[in-house]
């Protein structure tokens, strides 16, 4: 079972059967803290996400909801995920999501910078990549500390694009 620990966090990388009760807002008996809760537009795209699951079991840690676990509180409260499989290059893209009352805290920096660290140890892995709006300023302030870099300024689809390689541009 795959999970990555960090001082304060854990992040676990939901089963199939863990993430289809996450989208039927239940708890499964079989892990030890409380599944964070889904907003609707994170709901709608953790569906597709799943889909995708169902469609490729051998290699699921790719198609999963991964919880972020507060280990003081014993309490995922937030998730990430890869937003497809890794391309042909190597690139694979990541999103991610934290409850209102946990940001601003250096949770979702130290979670995001433990996947990322994960996965460019993960075979044929090159980059990972992320994107955020302009205006979410935390959300850039999160990839920046990341030691990632701002590749691409696309306003007129209304995001940034960031990547662990600055050599990449597409």
């Amino acid at each position: 079972m795959i999970q990555l620990f960090t001082s304060r966090l854990r992040i676990i990388p939901l089963q199939t059967h863990q993430f289809q009760a996450l989208l039927q807002n239940k708890q499964p008996d079989d892990i030890d803290f409380q599944l964070t809760k889904l907003d609707e537009d994170t709901h709608l795209a953790m569906k597709g996400l799943y889909q995708e699951l169902i469609k490729n079991q051998d290699q699921w840690w790719w198609f999963t909801n991964w919880q972020i676990v507060l280990n003081q509180e014993n309490i995922a409260i937030g998730s990430c995920c890869f937003v497809h499989s890794p391309d042909k290059n190597g690139v694979v893209e990541i999103g991610y999501g934290i409850d209102l009352p946990y940001r601003n805290q250096g949770y979702m920096t130290e979670a995001v910078q433990k996947l990322i660290d994960w996965t460019l140890q993960q075979p044929s892995i090159s980059a990972v990549t992320a994107q955020t709006e302009p205006d979410n300023f935390g959300s850039q302030k999160v990839l920046l500390k990341c030691g990632m870099t701002i590749v691409a300024d696309n306003k007129e689809n209304h995001f940034l694009k960031f990547t662990t390689n600055a050599i990449l541009t597409s």
